[in-house]
């Protein structure tokens, strides 16, 4: 009996120096109704409550702290229905969440209330349920604030630009929502750039095909060098998901 898998839990508890929930779990091996309760059951019925406490309470502020609390956004809830389409495959790999571990970026693509929004709300909660620290925020209004910045304060653009390019997750919905001034595309440009070099996953939702950007940022062959390198540097080895309406035809 002692070779159970139960008992080979508190050895393991144990082993971690996890001794206060080692200690519940042989208490409860002295109820014959333990055995009847699945293992992954007994676990969570072992925890530590204040861990779970302190686990939910991080996860709130993290998600006030992204812009995330507000927002609509389930993770169960992403997959093809009422005619809604998703390419499933790499949908499935980001509501995994792989993109942080290998530092890719995420673009979400479809028509104007495809669900884009709702789509990178789920994926930001996810991320920080699990822990991880994300930003939401607004092309417009992130564009507006750093270029009013730079002109009217460089060093605090530089600061700001800081912390945007050092957020483990930004999430940038509205993508190109705004046709980009020399200005915005130098901006953009150093915040793409400086993420990208220190591997941090940026998400982006757009209903403009990348093939578009070229023109979107840059009309006047303006910063052309620059917008290329943007398109470049987020499309490049991202997770591209695609969202397409039944009825309507696709980007």
């Amino acid at each position: 009996m002692k070779d159970n898998i139960y008992y080979r839990l508190v050895e393991e508890l144990d082993y971690l120096g996890m001794d206060a929930m080692a200690s519940k779990l042989e208490r409860m091996l002295d109820e014959p109704s333990t055995f009847q309760m699945p293992p992954l059951a007994v676990l969570e019925a072992v925890v530590d409550e204040g861990f779970i406490s302190k686990k939910e309470k991080t996860a709130q502020r993290l998600l006030k702290s992204g812009r995330l609390a507000g927002r609509m956004g389930d993770i169960d809830s992403l997959h093809s229905k009422n005619g809604r389409l998703y390419n499933e495959p790499v949908l499935e790999q980001v509501k995994a969440l792989a993109f942080i571990s290998n530092g890719k970026n995420v673009c979400v693509f479809g028509a104007s209330n495809a669900g884009k929004s709702f789509l990178l709300s789920a994926i930001g909660r996810e991320a920080c349920l699990r822990g991880s620290r994300c930003l939401y925020t607004d092309y417009m209004m992130l564009m507006d604030e750093l270029v009013t910045l730079r002109v009217s304060d460089v060093e605090a653009y530089k600061k700001k630009l800081r912390k945007y390019s050092s957020i483990p997750i930004l999430i940038i919905d509205d993508f190109l929502s705004e046709d980009g001034t020399p200005e915005v595309v130098s901006v953009l440009f150093q915040l793409v750039k400086q993420r990208d070099e220190k591997h941090l996953p940026t998400l982006i939702g757009s209903q403009y095909d990348p093939g578009e950007w070229g023109q979107l940022l840059c009309g006047s062959q303006l910063r052309k060098g620059e917008a290329d390198s943007i398109r470049r540097r987020l499309t490049g080895s991202a997770y591209i998901v695609e969202i397409s309406l039944e009825g309507k035809q696709e980007m």
